[in-house]
């Protein structure tokens, strides 16, 4: 019999060293790689049985690498365990296709015991196949004599039986807690989604998680984090009826199919498991602790179509009763509506806005970010008799066909950020805005540049400058008719990361704007680490520098700053011609505001008239309606 083949592949050779010497009690034959594509390559080429894959390596990464293996049928029963230091890669990693996972940084009776796992599994697999293979030729052999070996192939068949069952339930069943797993759970909800809207069946989806889960991982290790999986599993399935489907999902996240039952049912339910978790101390090594469950409750309904739907639901109530109270329990009604003060956003978000990318209910909107000729900077290579040219800035709507109304950014971008769909907004933004470019050439003659706001996250997606420079070569745009705005949402956490995106945008010729400067997480190292071109004051200081002098004096300051470092200005919230003039007597390159346009969605005749009236005049009172 053939060793089992081992592919490690990770970017770092001190990562590489550990693992190869934490595998030398395995009999298997290693191969490694240094980077995604060679690993695809000795993947084709030796057909491992088992690869451990790190996720962050330059190229592609390690979830690319997962899905295009599993694109192919070779790689079927092939076994992925991801290798990672970051507990949100969990996650995404079993939805790329991995089947398993190991913490860094690593230890070594837990990488043993899960890399042996998984090369059992294989090895039954391959004793399935080869017995597959010989079976039938059996049967024909022994046709003639069937009475009298009978007997022996009626053992034969049983044995194929045994395995072809294990196998089952090794594709169905989490190997730590021996629950359903994800996939089994998948097909279940599918199912019953499927019975709901076509019966109108009473089904209850139940999210639970461990809250202590992490911290007992981390300081008694992986294998207390396993043993905490099943004692937690073993508590709430001795409390579930038969008629309840209980599984894994991944990490410390458990579902509950119940059916037949109505919320209240359930809900009686979950608080009598609360109670169990909580009178329940687990030990590890001469330790005690305390555990606590987050309940999430979500009855299936009409307007749920899909697993991934129910889940966004259920991540959604699991999160406000983490911040509601430890042990909390929470219920999704989709007839509660919060107050707009209560929360940046509703529960009906997380739904709403797969809708609207699926169905392109967003909506272009712009505003004009006027030149003040004042200023040298703006009429730099214009004749005196000329007005600079403007530039505008790309906004983002969303129209809702139940209200028939259009919602403002401030109310569903905080949920598209809570749930990782702001990368995949910036990219229809980009996309929308590149083909109006496209199709409008004439109308943007004179426009310096269209801005275009891109999140903070966009800037961790990999591909994203990959996206932009492949659109906009797509729809033939000018890399420096574009500058991109980084909203500052949330800190940025890696300036390194944010330098190579932001220098590769800027080496393709895309001019960079640090937007709403002054507040929130933006600072002064950012002019100087970052390669901005131009920085955006934010509007709450300029709005009413004309009334307090603090505001002015800090509206100052920033400029200078900001020419200090060869970086132009732009005031946002100019909505007067006395605000104006305090913006020109500071020498600030432009303004954008009321005064000069109040935003329209973008179409032809907006563009017209935008660019053919100089200002509007609006009330002090009026504020900009931003991002």
């Amino acid at each position: 019999m053939s060793l089992p083949r081992l592919l490690i592949v990770d970017d770092t050779a001190a990562n590489i060293d550990l693992l190869r010497e934490t595998l030398a009690p395995v009999n298997c034959l290693l191969s490694i790689a240094t980077d995604g594509e060679r690993a695809l390559t000795l993947a084709h080429r030796s057909l491992p049985q088992l690869i451990l894959l790190d996720v962050m390596m330059p190229g592609l990464d390690g979830f690319e690498v997962c899905r295009r293996l599993r694109r192919n049928p070779d790689f079927n029963h092939t076994s992925i365990i991801f290798v990672t230091a970051r507990t949100e890669d969990v996650s995404a990693g079993f939805e790329a296709g991995g089947d398993d996972y190991i913490t860094k940084p690593i230890n070594a009776s837990e990488v043993l015991a899960r890399v042996r796992h998984h090369l059992e599994k294989a090895e039954l697999l391959r004793a399935l196949n080869e017995l597959n293979d010989t079976l039938e030729t059996k049967v024909q052999e022994r046709t003639i004599a069937l009475a009298e070996t009978n007997k022996k192939l009626q053992d034969e068949i049983e044995e194929r039986r045994y395995m072809q069952g294990r196998m089952q339930y090794f594709a169905t069943h989490d190997s730590v807690t021996h629950l359903y797993n994800r996939t089994a759970l998948v097909e279940k909800v599918s199912n019953l989604i499927t019975d709901v809207q076509l019966y109108r069946r009473d089904v209850i989806f139940v999210l639970m998680d461990i809250e202590q889960f992490q911290l007992i991982s981390e300081s008694c290790g992986c294998i207390a984090g396993d043993a905490l999986l099943k004692q937690f599993a073993d508590l709430v399935n001795d409390a579930c009826t038969s008629e309840m489907f209980f599984a894994r999902i991944g990490g410390d996240n458990f579902a509950l199919v119940c059916e037949n039952s109505t919320p209240e049912e359930v809900e009686i339910f979950a608080k009598k498991v609360v109670t169990i978790v909580g009178a329940y101390k687990f030990s590890w090594e001469n330790r005690i602790f305390e555990i606590s469950t987050t309940v999430a409750i979500v009855p299936l309904s009409q307007e749920i179509l899909a697993y991934d739907q129910v889940m966004l639901v259920a991540d959604e109530m699991s999160y406000i009763a983490k911040r509601e109270s430890a042990n909390g329990i929470k219920r999704y009604q989709p007839s509660h509506t919060e107050s707009p003060n209560a929360r940046n956003y509703t529960i009906n978000w997380a739904l709403k806005l797969v809708d609207s990318l699926k169905h392109d209910l967003f909506e272009l909107w712009f505003q004009k970010i006027s030149a003040l000729p004042s200023t040298s900077k703006a009429i730099e290579s214009e004749t005196s008799t000329e007005r600079p040219q403007d530039k505008l800035e790309i906004l983002l709507r969303l129209f809702d066909p139940e209200t028939q109304k259009i919602i403002q950014p401030d109310s569903f971008i905080p949920a598209s950020e809570r749930l990782n769909l702001i990368p995949h907004i910036d990219r229809w933004v980009i996309n929308q805005t590149a083909k109006y470019l496209s199709e409008n050439v004439a109308q943007f003659k004179n426009v310096k540049n269209v801005s275009i706001n891109l999140s903070a996250a966009s800037m961790r997606d990999t591909q994203m400058t990959d996206y932009i420079t492949f659109t906009l070569n797509t729809y033939n745009i000018p890399a420096s008719k574009i500058c991109f705005e980084l909203t500052e949402t949330e800190a940025i956490a890696d300036i390194s990361l944010a330098k190579r995106f932001l220098e590769t945008l800027s080496r393709h010729g895309c001019s960079l704007a640090l937007d709403d400067f002054g507040s929130g997480y933006a600072s002064f190292n950012y002019l100087r680490d970052l390669p901005f071109d131009t920085v955006k004051i934010d509007g709450v200081f300029v709005r009413d520098m004309d009334k307090n002098p603090s505001y002015r004096a800090l509206v100052k300051s920033i400029t200078e700053i900001a020419h200090g470092f060869g970086k132009e200005v732009v005031a946002e919230y100019v909505e007067n011609k006395t605000v104006l003039e305090a913006v020109k007597a500071l020498n600030i390159e432009w303004a954008q505001g009321y005064h000069y346009h109040k935003p329209h969605r973008l179409n032809k005749d907006n563009m017209n008239k935008a660019f053919q009236t100089k200002h509007i005049q609006t009330s002090d009172h009026q504020l900009n309606a931003k991002k």
